[in-house]
């Protein structure tokens, strides 16, 4: 009776032998690549974000400085809730 896995000489079924590895190998360097073009893809936003964020600073100090402070008061009032929620609960 023939078997349609492949046999070691000592009898043994190995599904590597039939093709499996190379194909994991494919998904493996799919995966890779897949992942080394979304690093890419990251990168490139942040760079375009940075030149963008350059410029309008260039463009628009004042009005970036204010911004900035806004950000940073609303930062703060967020911890300063979440602080006094905190001291509550004790």
């Amino acid at each position: 009776m023939n078997s349609p896995l492949p046999t070691r000489p000592d009898g043994q079924h190995h599904l590597l032998d039939d093709g499996i590895g190379p194909a994991l190998d494919t998904l493996g360097h799919g995966a890779r690549d897949m992942a080394l073009d979304g690093a890419h893809a990251v990168r490139n936003a942040a760079l375009r974000a940075r030149d963008s964020t350059s410029h309008y600073i260039q463009e628009k100090p004042v009005t970036a400085v204010l911004l900035a402070a806004g950000a940073g008061m609303a930062l703060m009032l967020v911890a300063g809730l979440l602080m006094r929620g905190s001291s509550r609960s004790r």
